[in-house]
């Protein structure tokens, strides 16, 4: 996703945009690629505690 962000910024043209709105794409860019990577992180937190659960329900307690 990095290199994507990369490809993006070397993509534009400065000289198109002003400085604001160049600047303000690159941010917004890098807010997706963070939210991307963040639902990444819940899902897999997700599938761990969903597998952690199933091996405390399924794990024969000592008495």
């Amino acid at each position: 996703m990095a290199s994507n962000l990369g490809l993006f910024a070397a993509s534009r043209k400065p000289h198109q945009l002003n400085d604001v709105q160049f600047h303000t794409n690159v941010l917004n860019d890098v807010q997706y690629v963070l939210l991307d990577r963040m639902d990444e992180i819940i899902r897999r937190a997700i599938v761990w505690q969903e597998a952690t659960w199933h091996d405390a329900a399924t794990t024969p307690r000592k008495s």
